[in-house]
């Protein structure tokens, strides 16, 4: 299983039925299929009685005809993550020449689609946030503000991330409960330790009276 990416996606545009479009694909749970289509060639799934040959025939084909052997290359190298995005509950706010989405990516956002939706004619305001790999960013007409948070505390997210995308995706918070429990476990595995072996923390010398 991927690790989950969480964004948001705030899409406008000047034709209204592109943002129909956006609305309709992103609750079938195909957002970037839509824009992006996969090619059908590349849908190759082994089937009893297929052998190796022929399936690297088919790669070899597809490579030569789309650039990629599979849906899988296609995706992460014209999407920018594995699968597609999308649900009937992720709308937040739409009108007329605006919507914004909430989603899970696999891995990572899908910031290449991004790049094909603003040739598209579409603005494009993304946040996203990956916990399990420590990283978070906001994407903007054409640019990626990436956040490393691997070494960072919550002090110092406070300190370096944005306002908005620390408080969308509670990032800074997150860090501080954890670093509370932690401090806690270390606190009780200290505490329990000197009562199983009576000992006493040490204490400095104290200075004799003149």
């Amino acid at each position: 299983m991927p690790n989950w990416c969480a964004n948001t996606l705030t899409l406008t545009h000047a034709d209204p039925t592109m943002i129909v479009r956006a609305k309709e694909s992103f609750e079938r749970g195909e957002l970037l299929n839509e824009f992006i289509p996969v090619p059908e060639d590349l849908k190759i799934e082994s089937s009893p009685g297929t052998t190796s040959e022929e399936l690297q025939a088919q790669y070899d084909a597809n490579t030569k005809k789309h650039g990629y052997s599979t849906w899988y290359d296609f995706s992460v190298g014209q999407w920018g993550t594995k699968w597609d995005i999308g649900s009937d509950d992720g709308i937040q706010i739409w009108d007329d020449n605006e919507i914004t989405f909430y989603f899970d990516s696999a891995w990572s956002p899908p910031i290449i689609a991004y790049e094909t939706f603003e040739e598209l004619g579409f603005k494009v305001y993304a946040t996203y946030y990956e916990s399990g790999m420590c990283y978070c960013g906001i994407y903007e007409d054409g640019h990626d503000d990436y956040y490393d948070l691997s070494d960072m505390s919550s002090q110092e997210v406070i300190d370096t991330v944005p306002q908005e995308l620390d408080e969308s995706f509670g990032i800074s918070e997150c860090m501080a409960e954890y670093e509370a429990e932690n401090q806690d476990e270390v606190t009780a595995w200290y505490k329990d330790g000197v009562e199983e072996t009576g000992l006493v923390p040490h204490e400095p010398p104290k200075k004799e009276k003149k």
